[in-house]
């Protein structure tokens, strides 16, 4: 039963934090599209980002996914870069508007 407990822990918080923070969440996800969208129009489509999650083609740049996760972490940005050319970045609230400004000049120096 103690694995319930960790996760009704884990719901708890992101009950009393989380509705609020979601909102932050979402602008932070939206500003990270705007920023890809701004290195290449292709890569990304602003208008489509709902949620917290962004889904970023690679193709435009050339590069994998797994490729561009490796060199953004060099830069101080942790991804997760699964096989292929769409990644997926996820806003949480670990991440702030100036994490945000951070990876996207991350990703423009890499990409």
């Amino acid at each position: 039963m103690r694995q319930a407990g960790v996760l009704a822990a884990a719901a708890l918080v992101a009950l009393e934090d989380g509705i609020e923070r979601l909102e932050e969440d979402h602008v932070n996800a939206r500003r990270l599209a705007e920023g890809f969208a701004d290195l290449d129009e292709t890569s990304v489509d602003p208008a489509s980002v709902e949620t917290n999650m962004v889904y970023v083609d690679l193709l435009p740049f050339g590069i994998e996914a797994p490729e561009a996760a490796a060199k953004v972490r060099a830069e101080g940005v942790l991804t997760l870069g699964l096989p292929g050319r769409m990644m997926r970045l996820v806003t949480h609230r670990d991440v702030t508007a100036s994490d945000i400004e951070q990876s996207l000049k991350a990703f423009a120096r890499v990409l």
